[in-house]
């Protein structure tokens, strides 16, 4: 699975110069997450998988 990049660019006072800043966003596995759910009765689902989308939904 490849990661999304995006490409973000900042104006900048001269027209020959600008800045660009590529930032990475890692994407959650969600089918391996439901496997390990179901797999743990549930325990993963709640110690892993939650407080992941969680954090990654804040950035």
């Amino acid at each position: 699975m490849s990661p999304n990049i995006y490409v973000v660019a900042s104006p900048s006072m001269s027209m020959s110069v600008s800045e660009t800043v590529v930032v990475e966003r890692r994407r959650t596995a969600h089918g391996f997450h439901l496997v390990m759910t179901l797999l743990t009765g549930g325990a993963w689902g709640l110690f892993v998988w939650l407080p992941l989308v969680l954090i990654r939904r804040r950035r």
